[in-house]
Formats: C-alpha cells, sequence, structure tokens
C-alpha cells in the first residue's frame, strides 16, 4: 500500500509514549497481533514540551519488529528544531516525520529537508493557530494533524 492509500484509510495509531517502557517490545507484539500497524511515536525535547521523551535510540530497538509485520513508525516531533532530527529519525528506522508549524519559519522548506532523507511529511499545529494560516504553506505534506 502506498503512503497516499494509507493515510486515507481508518487507522487506530496506538501511542507509544503511553506503553510500559520495561515490556515495550513485549506490548508493540501484542498490538502488532491485534492488527495495528502505525505507530504513534512522540519525540519530546524538554523546550517545545516539557517532558524528554523517546528518541532514536529506542526507535532503533523497535523499528525492525514494527517493520517485520509490514507496520510504520510515524514519529511526532514535539521539538525546538524539527530539522536537527531527521536524519537522526531515518537512520533509526522512522518511515514519517510530523513537525509542529509552530517551531519552523519555513514549513515548505522543512517538508522538502524530511523528504531528502526519505521520510513522509506531516505537519502539527496547536488550536491557537489559524487553520488557513497552516493549509497555506502545509499543501507539500501528507497529513495535517490538529492537536
Amino acid at each position: 500500500m502506498t503512503w497516499r492509500e494509507w493515510i486515507r484509510t481508518v487507522e487506530v495509531e496506538p501511542s507509544l509514549y503511553a506503553a510500559d517502557f520495561a515490556n515495550l517490545g513485549e506490548q508493540v507484539d501484542v498490538l502488532l497481533r491485534c492488527g495495528a500497524r502505525v505507530f504513534h511515536f512522540d519525540v519530546g525535547d524538554g523546550h517545545f514540551v516539557e517532558p524528554i521523551t523517546m528518541g532514536p535510540i529506542v526507535l532503533q530497538w523497535i523499528a525492525p519488529l514494527v517493520h517485520g509485520m509490514d507496520g510504520a513508525l510515524d514519529c511526532h516531533l514535539m521539538v525546538d528544531n524539527p530539522l536537527r532530527h531527521f536524519p537522526q529519525i531515518a537512520e533509526a528506522g522512522g518511515d514519517s516525520v510530523t513537525f509542529h508549524y509552530e517551531v519552523v519559519e519555513d514549513v515548505p522548506g522543512t517538508i522538502a529537508a524530511a523528504r531528502e532523507h526519505g521520510l513522509q511529511v506531516g505537519v502539527a499545529f496547536n488550536p491557537e493557530s489559524e487553520p488557513e494560516e497552516v493549509a497555506e504553506v502545509a499543501g507539500d505534506a501528507d497529513l495535517v494533524l490538529c492537536m
């Protein structure tokens, strides 16, 4: 299934942020066996959002398990500088990145930079942002996420 076909389907994306990290591999395996195929992988830097969350080190260990069952890892970058994270996310096995509109000056350029690393791209925005402003600059994104 292509990315465009997938994005137009109804899909429940379990958030790995809610997992028990002592049993992460086992919990991902259970979700895969139950039919989950896309996993929401939150990356927080302690600046844009307060908690520091998972990152490429965790991603590299679960990516083979998820990809082995034809799954995908959608990495939600809740960070001040998403460009900095694209190479590491791609190398660790991320399939897509969703970055926040509020933290970048050049949304189309940021989308293009993610694609240079072979990533699909989403643009997230907070409810305080004007949807029309986001729509003007996020046309090349694969998805738009309102938080």
